[in-house]
C-alpha cells in the first residue's frame, strides 16, 4: 500500500522547493516515471479482464457484434493485426493517453508538479490503474478537442466529438459544449442559487429518472440499469461535496477578479458549473461519475486558479499542503475499500518471466482483498 503515496509525497516536495535550473530535467524524470506506475499495472484494476477477453475475441468477421462502441474495436484491432498481444496494446494505450493529459497540464499550469499532485489523488488513480479503458480514450480525445473548441474551429472540433463518441457513448455532452461559454457571464449569485436548486431537486431520485429518460442513442437504457444496488445512493453529505462547494463558492465569489487573468479562465469557470451537476448526480447514480470524467481536469485547474489568485507564497504553501494532506486521506480511502488497487503489480516484472494465467490474475486482487479485509457481500459476486 504504502507505493501509493510515494509519487504523492514526491510531487508534494517538488511542488514546495524552488528547482531552479534542474526543473526541467526532474519534470521529465517525475513525468517518465508516474507514468510508467500508472500505465504499467498489471492484476491491478477492474476493467481489464473485460477488455482481455473482448480483444481476444475481436476480429474483422464480427466486428460490431462484441459489446463495446465500433471504434474501440477497429482501434484495437489494427494493433491485434499488427501482431500485439492485450498487454502489449494495452500499456501504449494508456501511456498516450497519460502523455495527452502531461501535455495539457504543462499547457495550462504554472506549477505542474502541484496540478500533477492533484490528478494523481483525483483521477490518475481511477482512470489509468482502474482504467475504464474505453472512457479513458474517449477523455483523451476530448483533451486533443479543446483548442479547436477555444480557437472556434468547429468543423475539426465536431470531428474529434464523433470520434470519441465511437469510443465511448458518455462523450455525446461534447456537441453542447461550443454555447457553454456563456455560463461564465451568469450572475455569480445566480449561479450559486441554480446549484442550490440543482441539488434540492436531484433528492428526489423518481424526477432524475424521468429526466433520464428523456435522452437519445440509447443512453437512457444505459444508465438506468445502473438504477440499483451500489449505483443507486442518496447521500448529499460528504466531504467531496463539502470541498467542491467551497472551490466554487470562492471561484464564484471572485469571478469578476478570476475573469480579468486570462479569456481561458471563462471557460474555465463554465466547465466547472457542469463538471459539479454531474458530481452530484453521481450521488444519486454514481455512472454519472463518467461524464465527470470529462471534466475533473477543469476542477482541478480551477483549484489551480485559487493557488495563481493568492500572491503571498505563504497562501499558497498552505493551499499545497492542504490538498497534499486530502490527498493521502483520499489515498487511503481509494485504495482499502476496494479490490481495484491492492497489490500494486507492474507488467514489468514479468517481462522475463512466463505470464500468469487469466484466472490466476482475474481471481488474485479479488483473494488478497479477502485477507485484508474478509469475505463480504462486495467481493462474493466476483468470486462467482
Amino acid at each position: 500500500m504504502l507505493i501509493y503515496y510515494i509519487p504523492i509525497v514526491w510531487l508534494f516536495t517538488l511542488s514546495n522547493i524552488k528547482l531552479g535550473k534542474h526543473k526541467n530535467l526532474l519534470e521529465k524524470i517525475t513525468v517518465f516515471l508516474l507514468g510508467i506506475f500508472l500505465c504499467t499495472t498489471y492484476f491491478t484494476g477492474s476493467d481489464w479482464r473485460a477488455y482481455e477477453k473482448l480483444y481476444e475475441l475481436n476480429s474483422f468477421e464480427n466486428l460490431g457484434m462484441l459489446y463495446g462502441e465500433i471504434g474501440y474495436h477497429v482501434y484495437s484491432l489494427i494493433f491485434k493485426s499488427l501482431g500485439f498481444d492485450f498487454w502489449y496494446f494495452f500499456i501504449i494505450t494508456k501511456l498516450w493517453c497519460f502523455y495527452i493529459f502531461y501535455k495539457k497540464i504543462k499547457e495550462r499550469s504554472n506549477n505542474i508538479f502541484f496540478v500533477l499532485m492533484l490528478c494523481y489523488f483525483y483521477i490518475f488513480l481511477y482512470l489509468f490503474i482502474d482504467c475504464p479503458l474505453r472512457n479513458l480514450i474517449a477523455v483523451g480525445i476530448f483533451l486533443l478537442s479543446e483548442n479547436f473548441l477555444l480557437k472556434k474551429k468547429y468543423i475539426k472540433y465536431y470531428l474529434f466529438c464523433i470520434l470519441a463518441f465511437l469510443f465511448h457513448k458518455s462523450s455525446f455532452f461534447m456537441f453542447f459544449l461550443p454555447f457553454v461559454k456563456r455560463i461564465s457571464k451568469i450572475n455569480r449569485f445566480i449561479l450559486f442559487g441554480l446549484l442550490i436548486i440543482a441539488n434540492i431537486i436531484f433528492l428526489d431520485k423518481n424526477l432524475l429518472i424521468k429526466l433520464i429518460e428523456l435522452l437519445p442513442f440509447g443512453l437512457d437504457m444505459r444508465i438506468l440499469k445502473y438504477s440499483g444496488g451500489r449505483y443507486f445512493e442518496s447521500s448529499i453529505f460528504s466531504l467531496g461535496n463539502v470541498e467542491k462547494i467551497v472551490i466554487i463558492l470562492f471561484i464564484l465569489f471572485n469571478k469578476n477578479k478570476i475573469l480579468k487573468f486570462k479569456e481561458y479562465n471563462k471557460y474555465l469557470i463554465s466547465i466547472l458549473i457542469i463538471y459539479y451537476i454531474f458530481y452530484r448526480l453521481s450521488f444519486i447514480i454514481s455512472i454519472f461519475g463518467r461524464f465527470g470524467t470529462y471534466f475533473i481536469i477543469y476542477y482541478i485547474f480551477n483549484i489551480n486558479l485559487i493557488y495563481d489568485f493568492f500572491k503571498k507564497n505563504i497562501n499558497k504553501k498552505s493551499i499545497i499542503i492542504f490538498f497534499f494532506m486530502y490527498g493521502i486521506l483520499m489515498i487511503y480511502k481509494t485504495t482499502l475499500t476496494t479490490y481495484n488497487y491492492l497489490p500494486y503489480t507492474s507488467y514489468l516484472s514479468y517481462i522475463f518471466k512466463e505470464k500468469p494465467s487469466y484466472q490466476y490474475r482475474k481471481n488474485y486482487a479479488f483473494y488478497k482483498y479477502i485477507e485484508r479485509r474478509g469475505k463480504d457481500s462486495y467481493i462474493e459476486k466476483y468470486l462467482k
